[in-house]
């Protein structure tokens, strides 16, 4: 009995179904959208992943979703990851920043792939910041960072891996080489930082995160938080200097300047710079 209700109740959700798309039958067929073209469809697995059949395709999707949320009705920075032929998150950011957890991410030569929204003029908007920089020099798993403005321009650094070989030797190389990016990864922040803020500044922006460092261990969160308050101000005067029509500029010039420096590859085709 259970079986004969429950072929009534799909018998009568296929004739819902045949009836709404217009069909004389279930088995009726149309003919394929010709636009649509087969690889650049994606699979979405279980687990929220999106697979491609190929990296051309995945890289596409992605760019698509990073440009579509800066034109949005309130832009915003979108970024997702990207294995391969594989999209591994997509995550929303605000109007000038977006946040995610790295260690959450398995695999290697990962993709991040993000837009900036426009900040002096219409078009217009900041190439990868050292804070994008950062990302790919401390964690060995991300190859590079892509930024995309508004017009569907971009802007990237990526790590030159000239350590091809195998063996022993080798691998204390690049054991050296992701040592030394590491330390990179804060050193291009305090450069590239330097740049925007009065020495002052720059020196009070030191001395509160040496503060926090203590405070988390001895302070109290009253102390703790406002802090954190105080180095959120500055860290704002920095951002805003980054997207003025000279920030913009001066961002571009550090990086044909000390991309090799730091062992990343640095191109764009910003119209704006």
């Amino acid at each position: 009995m259970g079986i004969e209700k429950m072929g009534m109740n799909l018998a009568q959700k296929a004739a819902a179904w045949t009836k709404a798309c217009g069909k004389r039958s279930i088995l009726e067929t149309r003919a394929v959208n010709k636009h649509i073209k087969p690889q650049k469809l994606g699979y979405i697995c279980p687990d929220k992943t999106i697979n491609f059949q190929n990296a051309e395709a995945a890289r596409e999707y992605s760019k698509n979703r990073a440009i579509a949320a800066l034109q949005s009705k309130n832009p915003h920075e979108r970024l997702l990851i990207v294995d391969k032929n594989r999209v591994l998150d997509e995550i929303e950011g605000s109007s000038s920043s977006v946040a995610f957890t790295p260690f959450t991410y398995k695999g290697s030569k990962l993709s991040v792939i993000h837009g900036h929204p426009d900040s002096y003029a219409k078009g217009c908007a900041a190439p990868v910041s050292a804070a994008d920089a950062s990302i790919i020099l401390r964690w060995k798993k991300f190859n590079e960072i892509i930024a995309y403005n508004t017009k569907g321009e971009f802007s990237e650094l990526k790590k030159v891996d000239s350590i091809d070989d195998h063996g022993w030797f080798s691998n204390l190389k690049k054991k050296f080489k992701n040592s030394t990016n590491i330390r990179n990864s804060e050193s291009v922040k305090l450069r590239y930082t330097k740049m925007f803020i009065p020495p002052e500044i720059l020196k009070k922006y030191k001395e509160i995160n040496k503060k926090i460092g203590k405070c988390f261990f001895k302070g109290t969160q009253n102390e703790y938080e406002a802090l954190i308050t105080e180095k959120e101000k500055l860290a704002k005067m920095i951002i805003e200097a980054q997207l003025t029509e000279t920030g913009c500029k001066q961002t571009h010039d550090f990086w044909l300047k000390y991309a090799k420096k730091y062992n990343l590859e640095y191109t764009t085709n910003f119209s704006n710079l």
